[in-house]
């Protein structure tokens, strides 16, 4: 691709580090950049995001007006190429996690267990992410639609007391291409999404594989398919 020619154009402005991390997957290549960095905070984004022009400022504060908290929340608006389909636009606050919408509202707050950030719009303690690194098991990766890396971050540091803030004037917004607004797509979300606890609720160390998936992930993907698609027969849309 044009990374070389993208590091090039910027060079002059930005004080850029080239990293290779030859292990393939996000999380290993997110510890790398955590363990080389050099601040006492990181701030996270996604390479199909647009940031606000006052979004790092927007951090800047909120490190500075609460210096004990370790994780940072901003607001993530969808940004769709085209009109999503009537289906989507009808169920969307059902499934905005899968497109990392998030918007806790205009009002500042501590966040919970059920308030964690996404990594399309974050900010973390660099010394808390060196205790807490990313679970290489998880995120994205070659022929794996698992995700969730951050959320489970964020828990595991909530879990073991760290503290963190709603950010609303950190703002940003979030691509979503055609290709993103199918049901396709919502099924690989969400199948990775189960995959991902799946693989944090137990030990399948030892256990028979199935095209390198344990069978009582087998077993429980074939229930919920099943599930799903008698919910889809006979359910409404919005269920």
């Amino acid at each position: 691709d044009d990374t070389d020619a993208v590091l090039a154009d910027f060079k002059d402005r930005l004080p850029l580090v080239r990293l290779s991390e030859s292990r393939p997957g996000k999380s290993f290549a997110a510890n790398l950049a955590v363990e080389k960095a050099r601040g006492d905070y990181i701030i996270w984004t996604d390479d199909d995001v647009l940031v606000a022009p006052d979004w790092l400022k927007a951090y800047l504060r909120a490190f500075a007006n609460w210096p004990d908290a370790t994780i940072f929340a901003g607001a993530i608006e969808p940004w769709f190429e085209e009109s999503p389909p009537q289906w989507l636009a009808e169920i969307f606050p059902k499934v905005a996690n899968a497109y990392a919408a998030l918007d806790h509202g205009p009002t500042g707050f501590a966040l919970t267990s059920e308030t964690y950030p996404y990594g399309a719009n974050m900010a973390l303690k660099r010394s808390a992410h060196l205790e807490e690194p990313y679970d290489t098991r998880i995120g994205p990766r070659p022929n794996s639609g698992i995700r969730g890396e951050e959320m489970i971050l964020a828990r595991r540091l909530m879990a073991a007391g760290a503290t963190g803030r709603w950010i609303p004037e950190a703002r940003v917004r979030h691509f979503i291409p055609p290709n993103r607004q199918t049901l396709a797509y919502l099924r690989e979300y969400f199948f990775g999404s189960g995959e991902a606890l799946g693989i944090l609720g137990r030990n399948d160390e030892g256990e028979r594989r199935l095209f390198g998936r344990p069978l009582w992930l087998w077993k429980e993907a074939v229930s919920a398919e099943i599930s799903y698609r008698i919910g889809r027969a006979l359910g409404s849309p919005e269920k």
